[in-house]
């Protein structure tokens, strides 16, 4: 494929743009929402778990650093003046901050303890889901081999930290890790993408075909290995819907922990539309069984992977989801961020895992998590 038939693939979708709410169109959905992680900025998504795991039942993580990680200060820490990219750093003089990426580049650096402590004193606050919700969760995680973004030993360290709260027995049984595909920091795929471990290609972003069914094993992994295996032609592009993003906004509470840049719109710097792939038998309009519920399962791309971007357009069509989601009744909505704010991150599109809209940006309070909340809220009625 190249980029100008990736876009045009796009185009050619029947994409509804729903004129209502898009749970209007959708059959009752089981409680039991799931959160996938891409690569670039899944950092927001193991928050967003930790944060709400009364919730979302379940996170699987495509290269990630551990909870709140990347503003917390560690022993060997170098710290820097105070910058955009980290505006809050837990344990650090006035005026000063970590380095950025500071838990993907040394995760040597990272003691997991903390971070565990911090999780549990968040939880007796009641500013997270009680993590006492972790223990029965399944964990799916990925790095691959030639991954020069999150260095050796940074997934670890998100594995390590969910190990500490998990009852799994190391028989895989909760927790799944999967290192040894040779992808660069991406999204594996049976057939789809770029060349597996090698060279950017802008065609295709963070999506490679490795010959490694990604969507399949974080799915199985998630809701069961007795799930229907798809075929190549499973999913129906008339499926993929477009929704109204913006009727989810909500002006977070706690305020004076925003960060000045944040928009004041409620968006959190999330874009006004998104994607959803709703299976034919879970809309509200097919002759499904009496009695079907449909599960959701939450989609967030990462840096770069924005509203109508080559990695959002190849996830939301190409990255194997779909497929999985119709032969299984699962719906899979696709929040889409914007371009907002002042940092290379916000601009490019990127989840906030640097407490970029907040200090509060890993708690229930958080900006972004707040909406993505109210979207579960609405959407799964819970």
């Amino acid at each position: 494929h190249s980029s100008h038939s990736a876009r045009a693939a796009c185009g050619s979708q029947r994409h509804h743009r729903l004129r209502h709410q898009l749970w209007s169109r959708l059959r009752g959905v089981r409680v039991r929402v799931r959160v996938r992680a891409p690569s670039s900025y899944e950092a927001d998504e193991v928050n967003l778990h930790v944060a709400h795991s009364d919730v979302i039942r379940g996170v699987g993580v495509f290269a990630g650093q551990a909870y709140h990680c990347a503003v917390t200060r560690f022993p060997r820490d170098i710290l820097s003046p105070v910058s955009p990219a980290v505006p809050v750093c837990d344990g650090c003089p006035t005026g000063q901050t970590l380095s950025y990426d500071h838990c993907k580049q040394h995760p040597e650096w990272v003691e997991v303890d903390t971070l565990v402590e911090y999780a549990r004193n968040q939880s007796a606050a009641n500013t997270i889901a009680h993590i006492q919700n972790l223990e029965s969760a399944p964990l799916y995680f990925y790095r691959g081999t030639h991954d020069t973004c999150y260095k050796t030993g940074a997934e670890e360290a998100t594995v390590a930290f969910y190990s500490r709260l998990t009852l799994d027995r190391g028989d895989r049984n909760l927790i799944s890790y999967e290192g040894s595909v040779g992808s660069n920091h991406a999204q594996p795929t049976l057939s789809w993408g770029a060349v597996c471990g090698g060279p950017p290609d802008k065609r295709y972003s963070y999506i490679e075909a490795c010959g490694y069914d990604g969507a399949g094993e974080l799915l199985k992994h998630l809701y069961g290995s007795n799930l229907t295996a798809p075929h190549s032609s499973s999913s129906k592009p008339e499926n993929l819907l477009v929704f109204d993003q913006s009727k989810y906004w909500v002006n977070a509470s706690h305020p004076e922990l925003k960060s000045p840049h944040l928009p004041s719109d409620g968006s959190a710097g999330l874009a006004g539309q998104a994607k959803a792939y709703v299976p034919q038998r879970c809309l509200a309009t097919s002759k499904a069984p009496p009695g079907l519920k449909c599960r959701m399962h939450l989609y967030h791309h990462g840096c770069a992977g924005g509203w109508d971007s080559v990695f959002y357009n190849g996830a939301t069509q190409h990255s194997g989801f779909n497929e999985w989601a119709e032969e299984n009744d699962i719906i899979v909505i696709y929040p889409a961020m914007s371009s907002w704010g002042v940092t290379e991150q916000s601009l490019s599109g990127c989840w906030d895992g640097y407490g970029q809209t907040g200090s509060d940006y890993s708690l229930k309070s958080g900006a972004q998590i707040s909406v993505i909340r109210q979207m579960v809220a609405e959407l799964a009625a819970v």
